[in-house]
């Protein structure tokens, strides 16, 4: 963040102060150029936040699923196994 400021500040005070520094300008002062870069720069920025945090929900719905899965399994081997057994013992011809 204080490096694309700094960018920024780089880029204006020449532009604004080229009597003073002798320094001939590059950009008039409306900073066309200037507004094109930072423009596109958010426009790439947004983008990849966006597609982040599409990335980020969909594992955190894989995570969901796979814990649900997770719960499920255990449950069948704690609970569901034993009465199994009990049933199919209590039940035996033996």
């Amino acid at each position: 963040m204080y490096s694309i400021l700094l960018v920024i500040a780089l880029w204006i005070t020449p532009n604004i102060l080229p009597r003073r520094f002798g320094i001939p300008r590059f950009d008039p002062a409306s900073f066309y150029s200037l507004q094109f870069g930072v423009g596109t720069a958010s426009l790439l920025m947004t983008a990849g936040v966006l597609i982040k945090q599409n990335q980020q929900e969909k594992l955190a719905e894989q995570e969901d699923k796979d814990s649900v899965v997770w719960k499920t399994e255990k449950y069948n081997t704690e609970v569901e196994a034993p009465i199994f057994r009990i049933t199919t013992n209590a039940f035996s011809l033996n």
